[in-house]
């Protein structure tokens, strides 16, 4: 137990409360991945916060008296994102669920140290592949005969 706060954090428990604080931190990153980014979804390639690694961290602490406190820290990707809002108030939603009857605090984080090694391995390999697959071919402008070469005319 911290003497200075009177909270005691579940690291401070026997290994049964460990893997009670693991499954809850679990929970909570699960929850916060379904929050899904609408600019990946516009993108084609749907991902949730845990994934674009917008969730700086997820602490869970444990007050004697209430139960469990989680507190989730969030960013966005760059200054010019407006979704940090959304973010919080949908992660304080869910993260109340997670914690029951305990206390979910959501914070958010302005500081642009967001980068795309942030990402899970995985999705940023699959960003990587449709991007490549995009750049591939582009189409040609509206009223383009895409028979004409370029300095040619119809």
């Amino acid at each position: 137990m911290n003497q200075a706060s009177g909270v005691r954090h579940m690291s401070d428990e026997p290994s049964a409360a460990s893997s009670e604080h693991g499954a809850l931190v679990a929970r909570a990153r699960a929850a916060l991945d379904e929050i899904i980014d609408p600019c990946s979804s516009a993108a084609g390639l749907p991902a949730g916060l845990v994934t674009l690694g917008l969730v700086k961290a997820i602490d869970l602490q444990h007050d004697s008296v209430d139960g469990p406190l989680l507190v989730a820290t969030l960013r966005v990707t760059g200054p010019g994102c407006v979704m940090a809002p959304v973010f919080v108030e949908e992660a304080q939603r869910r993260l109340a669920a997670v914690a029951g009857r305990g206390k979910a605090i959501v914070r958010f984080d302005a500081t642009p140290d967001w980068e795309q090694s942030d990402m899970d391995p995985a999705y940023r390999e699959r960003r990587r592949l449709a991007l490549a697959q995009a750049s591939r071919f582009v189409p040609p402008a509206p009223g383009a005969n895409p028979q004409v070469k370029p300095g040619e005319t119809a």
